[in-house]
């Protein structure tokens, strides 16, 4: 995605969405140190022979941390009610929809109107793209007069001081491993930052109206050796790519004035 963004000049969000769902405890760490802010996804549980239990309290979370520190955001497909999405918006996780190409017909008019539904819920949604999905999505809250404790979950998250007097923003996300951070930023600047109790801590102070989007940055993950695919890994790998474009203009494809 990097070289597609230099040769073309389309950006594009350091989200990752796993293919069909599919993850490992692994993919997740190496994610984390390659700059990616977090991951959208259905499935919770990885792959690996040995997984990592997941507990209802961890799902019901803004996102579930459960991999690396590094955070999952989940997804629902419009059929699970709206019921299920106003649960997580009270829950306070982002309210992210998801819908394949197979689903878009009719002109698209039952996705339009469970959009409606939505929107009718009695609270405010604002619909934009992922990445200011993850680094809007925190946990905040005044301790005390002009003091603001705030819980992120990605390696990114917006703060503004929406009040009409100076605030002192104090930050905190779980990470178990502080040794791995190699900085933190917020519009260029390092911020220092402290470790303790499985997370990292660090303060921010703010004007009126005034907004900042701090980023952390992880340490580049130790190589050791690089391993090129054999011959059969990549063969799986082209007709895997093949099959599933065949199951996307062929097999799945519906009509959009059905």
């Amino acid at each position: 995605m990097t070289r597609h963004e230099l040769k073309t000049g389309l950006p594009h969000d350091r989200v990752m969405v796993f293919p069909q769902g599919v993850f490992s405890d692994a993919a997740m760490g190496v994610l984390k140190h390659i700059g990616f802010i977090g991951v959208v996804n259905s499935e919770v549980l990885s792959v690996d022979a040995q997984r990592r239990p997941v507990t209802i309290a961890d799902y019901w979370n803004v996102a579930v941390m459960n991999y690396s520190d590094f955070p999952i955001f989940t997804r629902r497909y419009p059929w699970a009610g709206e019921a299920n999405f106003a649960f997580d918006i009270l829950l306070g996780k982002p309210c992210i929809v998801v819908v394949h190409h197979n689903n878009c017909y009719d002109d698209c008019r039952h996705v339009v109107g469970f959009m409606e539904r939505l929107n009718r819920l009695n609270t405010r949604l604002r619909w934009t793209n992922l990445s200011d999905v993850m680094r809007r999505s925190v946990r905040q809250r005044e301790v005390s007069p002009g003091v603001v404790e705030v819980e992120m979950f990605g390696s990114e998250a917006y703060v503004e001081n929406s009040s009409v007097q100076k605030q002192l923003f104090r930050l905190c996300k779980r990470e178990a491993d502080p040794a791995t951070v190699k900085e933190i930023r917020a519009v260029g600047q390092p911020i220092i930052w402290t470790a303790a109790n499985r997370r990292i801590e660090f303060e921010l102070e703010l004007d009126p109206g005034e907004s900042r989007t701090v980023a952390i940055a992880f340490n580049e993950l130790p190589v050791h050796g690089v391993q090129r695919e054999s011959l059969r890994y990549q063969v799986k790998a082209m007709v895997r790519r093949y099959l599933c474009e065949l199951r996307d203009n062929y097999v799945t494809r519906k009509s959009f004035s059905r």
